[in-house]
């Protein structure tokens, strides 16, 4: 069950939603709306166990393991883990710049939000300085937190949308 939630962002930008880039996130049948939230909710869950059941044996070049659950059409899916906690990280990759990673963005921080419905409230989210632009939305629920994120790294050429789940915390 998902409890209260925090919503939030550090920029606002422009959207555009002319085109829908995942039909599992914005498809025109209800099907393909409830298969995203589906898939999110299923993810939240496994955050309460570390996302151990849903990682494979193989390291990932983009750190930690590569994850057995992949969002749709996701450049690459994670686990990892830091000193404190395993989170979980599909991201998408675009040439710098893409219009459709706006897209992308909006329509996964617009999914999230209708599937956590009235539990999403907004505030700001914590900026930081290694991109050379970086937003997020911020879901902070009883257990875990979900973050969308956007990050456009010139020196990469790359614009990355990412969703990111917080995990259980590491027992020392």
């Amino acid at each position: 069950m998902l409890h209260q939630s925090v919503f939030s962002r550090v920029v606002l930008r422009p959207s555009v939603f002319s085109v829908c880039l995942l039909a599992s996130v914005c498809g025109s049948s209800a099907t393909a709306g409830s298969t995203f939230c589906a898939d999110l909710t299923y993810l939240l869950e496994q955050s309460k166990s570390g996302f151990y059941a849903i990682q494979s044996d193989k390291r990932s070049e983009h750190r930690g393991f590569n994850a057995s659950k992949v969002l749709e059409n996701a450049e690459y899916c994670v686990i990892f883990e830091d000193p404190k906690k395993r989170s979980y990280k599909c991201t998408w990759v675009f040439a710098f710049g893409a219009a459709e990673a706006d897209t992308l963005y909006e329509q996964f921080a617009n999914g999230v939000s209708e599937c956590l419905g009235s539990l999403a409230d907004r505030q700001v989210d914590q900026p930081v300085n290694h991109p050379d632009t970086y937003t997020a939305y911020l879901y902070t629920l009883a257990d875990t937190e979900l973050r969308v994120t956007f990050k456009e790294k010139s020196a990469l050429k790359s614009t990355l949308v990412s969703v990111v789940i917080e995990g259980t915390a590491i027992a020392l």
